[in-house]
């Protein structure tokens, strides 16, 4: 289990990864969560953790998930976005387990 300081990180680098892999640049990931660029900054470095209405807008307009966000599951993202941002996804199509870089756990790709 990781300390709260090294979670924040975790979410603060999917966060990031997120907004490559949706073609936004940072301004445009703070509009869409709704906050500014500078607080978004602090999300991204691991100072604290995104509020929950800006993780739901998040959720509802690109069909990101909370699991995803925090706990790094991305089992249940659609299918070209989890591939986007796992990349070995795309080694094996006949293989629909993964391991999960992170936790070590596998994932069946949907």
């Amino acid at each position: 289990m990781l300390s709260q300081s090294d979670h924040m990180r975790a979410v603060g680098a999917r966060l990031r990864r997120l907004a490559g892999a949706l073609g936004l640049s940072l301004t445009e990931l703070a509009a869409v969560m709704g906050y500014s660029k500078q607080t978004l900054n602090g999300w991204l470095n691991g100072e604290g953790y995104p509020h929950n209405h800006a993780v739901y807008r998040l959720c509802r307009t690109y069909g990101v998930t909370f699991d995803y966000l925090f706990l790094g599951d991305w089992s249940q993202l659609p299918a070209g976005l989890a591939v986007k941002l796992e990349p070995g996804l795309g080694r094996s199509p006949a293989d629909p387990q993964e391991l999960d870089p992170v936790g070590g756990e596998t994932h069946e790709v949907v």
